[in-house]
């Protein structure tokens, strides 16, 4: 009998010695929940594989055709990718057509006889016949003239240096300039080349007539990577890398900054939606992307791992993510049968590089996908991904929840722990927050009168 009360006393310890290391490392160890946003129905499949260090895509809109730069700093090279109708399950092949896959140069020439330090931005014209691309590790621009719009068969990439010698900051003609450079973003008239001149933290811009290089502005931004140039011409978007903010000057030299969306921040180290853009968080954001409509700047951050979308048409610049979930990862998300939120697998990336749009030749009559997707530049996975779904055009909160203010204000009185994050599902309009670091709570909304439940 001894033996048993014994026995019984020491299983009791060890129950509570157990549960309470267990608790230990749920309270210390357990990451905190402050990435909530997976949106209803987008879906992320690898439309191109083994492309080692991949930084930056983009299409050739007329004749289906996908470039891509890679190589960073390992021996740059641009690959080819010939399309096809949507993002099937089965990744495509590749060509290189200029370049040579870890071979290190800065020579120019036609196709292999050509060497990049990386390619690390490209934009290239509507004719499919001139790419143009920053050679970051070299500070150079090149330009690929292809003897036949979209290549093929055949067709002949020459790779000729119009800007920049050797690393280093100066304005000046063609090679005389000095840069540093990692975006590129033609202009809608194609007469100007912007550029996020990293190494310099400064917007510069090039006369492609005249090869004259010139800064725009330089004052209070800290690492610019990627950019876009505003379908008028006036603006240029770009992601200041170094403030974890998207920003945004007019294209004339003498420019002052508008922030955009995120705050100011060279320490931050996190992600996070907003109902305003300067609630939302960056973490290194660098590829950027319009919607066809414009009314959607769509953010890849290279070491949050996710991609957000910021509402640029209403001017608040509300932002949601609709893609990973800020923990680095190779995995796909299927869109075979139906998916809810928060549901598993959820797709990840790792040091998410350049984005670009693709608008698909073809769409089913009755599919509900819209007839674009966002395709991005998967660094260390060494893949171009495909992020696609009927979510994907309209990933932002009903317009029901103005009304309410903001969302933190909704749950104030509430009875939650410490709330680092919300999403509000932009379908069924449920709200969810974290309740302290290891629950999610779900308030669900009464649609007639916009309460919540």
């Amino acid at each position: 009998m001894k033996h048993e009360r014994r026995l019984h006393s020491t299983w009791w310890i060890l129950w509570i010695t157990t549960h309470i290391i267990f608790s230990f490392i749920v309270i210390f160890f357990t990451p905190p929940v402050v990435s909530l946003h997976l949106g209803p129905e987008i879906f992320t499949t690898t439309l191109v594989a083994n492309t080692v260090n991949v930084t930056v895509v983009h299409i050739d809109v007329e004749r289906n055709i996908l470039y891509f730069g890679a190589g960073a700093e390992y021996g740059g090279y641009v690959g080819r990718v010939v399309l096809g109708v949507d993002c099937g399950p089965t990744p495509l092949t590749f060509q290189i057509v200029a370049g040579v896959q870890g071979k290190l140069g800065s020579q120019d020439g036609v196709g292999s006889n050509a060497l990049f330090g990386d390619v690390h931005g490209m934009d290239g014209t509507a004719d499919g016949k001139t790419l143009y691309c920053s050679d970051h590790v070299n500070g150079l621009i090149r330009r690929i003239t292809i003897s036949r719009a979209g290549g093929g068969v055949g067709a002949t990439f020459n790779v000729t240096t119009i800007a920049g010698s050797t690393p280093g900051y100066g304005d000046g003609s063609g090679r005389q300039a000095l840069l540093r450079p990692i975006g590129v973003a033609l202009n809608p008239a194609e007469t100007a080349l912007y550029i996020g001149d990293y190494g310099n933290s400064a917007i510069r811009r090039i006369n492609l007539s005249t090869l004259l290089v010139e800064t725009v502005v330089k004052i209070g931004i800290s690492l610019p990577t990627f950019l876009r140039v505003s379908p008028d011409g006036a603006f240029v978007f770009f992601a200041d890398s170094g403030n974890n903010r998207i920003a945004r000057v007019a294209s004339a030299p003498g420019s002052t900054l508008v922030n955009i969306a995120g705050v100011v921040s060279n320490g931050q180290t996190v992600v996070r939606d907003g109902v305003d853009g300067s609630s939302a968080r960056f973490w290194e954001p660098r590829g950027l992307i319009f919607s066809p409509d414009k009314s959607i700047l769509f953010v890849g951050n290279c070491f949050g791992n996710v991609i957000q979308a910021v509402r640029m048409d209403s001017g608040d610049y509300a932002t949601v993510t609709i893609a990973g979930n800020a923990t680095a990862g190779f995995t796909q998300s299927s869109a075979s049968g139906s998916r809810a939120f928060m549901s598993i697998p959820v797709a990840t990336f790792s040091g998410i590089q350049g984005l670009t749009l693709w608008q698909p030749p073809m769409q089913p009559v009755l599919s509900k996908n819209p007839s674009w997707v966002v395709i991005a530049g998967d660094f260390e996975n060494g893949a171009i991904r495909c992020v696609s779904g009927p979510g994907l055009s309209h990933p932002f909160p009903p317009m029901a929840f103005k009304a309410q203010g903001t969302v933190r204000s909704v749950v104030s009185g509430s009875s939650l722990g410490a709330i680092s994050d919300a999403y509000i599902h932009p379908v069924t309009g449920a709200l969810y927050t974290n309740d302290g670091l290891t629950m999610v709570v779900r308030y669900d909304l009464d649609n007639r009168s916009g309460e919540f439940l």
